[in-house]
């Protein structure tokens, strides 16, 4: 299974807007993490991160979960 970080943050621009995408993105990953959970090597109960301004998510996911999320927010993981 591919080892990534999943990595969400809060974008500039418009503070209203970036904090609800922010939230959005977070809602997103912990659904997915809900629906994967028992398939992944390695997956947290909790992110890590300052949580103000980002979030990430060190994973062992099969591909085909990993699939499901947006390509911006995976990283290659190294740990």
């Amino acid at each position: 299974m591919p080892r990534v970080i999943i990595h969400i943050s809060l974008d500039g621009g418009d503070e209203s807007r970036a904090l609800s995408k922010f939230n959005q993105d977070w809602a997103l990953v912990e659904d997915w993490i809900e629906r994967w959970r028992e398939r992944m090597d390695v997956c947290p109960d909790h992110p890590e991160g300052c949580f103000c301004c980002h979030a990430y998510w060190e994973v062992d996911a099969p591909t085909e979960a990993l699939e499901e999320l947006p390509g911006h927010m995976l990283q290659a993981g190294t740990w």
